[in-house]
């Protein structure tokens, strides 16, 4: 009995969703060149739909070369234009197939002088809703491939968590060859070998130390183990404490070259005394 009720419940779901999003799909080829952008139509020439959502893909028939784009297409109710979301492109010059927006209409168009068809494999989803998102299709349709390049535009992407905090979050261990961290607005810490920068004394930062138990700016270990810590922040401030370092050494070397012709100094003079102590008991004989 439960079972037939849930049976019957879940074919009633399928039945309402069936009702209020109908999927349909057709093929239909439009001949372009460069100089011809035909529109996007149903097979009886009418417009798209504001209330679907559409997938279509593209392939230039004729031509001898491999060809193919796919696109997601939909009206977006905010601008109140025609959106077109690129998914894969082969490439977008010479007779390979992309789609456009122009005049608030959806087109075809190749970079061709000569007129090939463009076949359209086109699948509708009728939500007969004008607010719709194309996130009905699931992320598949949310990664974008451009040529080699894959990017994805829509949010944040979570590796091990389903709530990243940023463009991308990696909850576990990430493996690379190499990074590199882009530099833009940060300021580098070269000013320190400027003549005006006020370098703390060695007897100041002993201070800080035994008071603090961390280098001055450094954050605490207990920070770091709670917060974390930025990776472009951290390199430039531990460059900082490097360059600093390079200005106490090279301080201490000219005093230690200091103290090195004080002492050259101080046994040439008692050379000298010497010498004169012996003239002196020479001439005393």
């Amino acid at each position: 009995m439960i079972k037939t009720i849930i049976k019957n419940s879940f074919l009633l779901l399928s039945i309402t969703i069936a009702n209020e999003i109908t999927a349909q799909s057709f093929t239909k080829d439009f001949p372009a060149n460069e100089n011809l952008s035909p529109e996007l139509t149903y097979p009886s020439g009418a417009s798209l739909l504001s209330s679907s959502i559409y997938k279509v893909r593209l392939v230039t028939r004729g031509t001898g070369t491999k060809t193919g784009a796919s696109y997601l297409v939909w009206y977006n109710t905010n601008n109140s234009q025609w959106t077109i979301r690129l998914i894969t492109l082969k490439a977008a010059f010479s007779n390979y197939p992309v789609l456009i927006v122009e005049n608030d209409t959806v087109k075809i168009q190749i970079d061709h002088y000569l007129t090939y068809p463009v076949r359209a494999f086109v699948e509708e989803l009728d939500a007969d809703e004008t607010d719709v998102e194309p996130h009905i299709y699931g992320s598949a349709f949310q990664w974008q491939r451009l040529l080699n390049d894959l990017y994805y535009l829509d949010g944040d992407v979570g590796i091990g968590t389903d709530d990243p905090d940023a463009k991308l979050t990696v909850k576990g261990k990430a493996h690379v060859q190499e990074v590199k961290v882009d530099m833009l607005g940060a300021l580098a810490p070269d000013y320190v070998f400027e003549s005006e920068y006020e370098l703390m004394t060695l007897t100041q930062l002993d201070s800080c130390i035994k008071a603090d138990g961390h280098l001055p700016e450094v954050p605490s270990a207990r920070e770091m183990q709670e917060e974390g810590m930025e990776l472009k922040a951290m390199n430039l401030l531990l460059l900082k404490k490097i360059e600093e370092l390079t200005l106490y050494v090279i301080e201490l070397q000219k005093e230690a070259n200091s103290s090195e012709d004080k002492l050259l100094e101080k046994e040439r003079q008692l050379s000298e005394l010497e010498k004169r102590l012996a003239k002196i008991e020479e001439a005393l004989q």
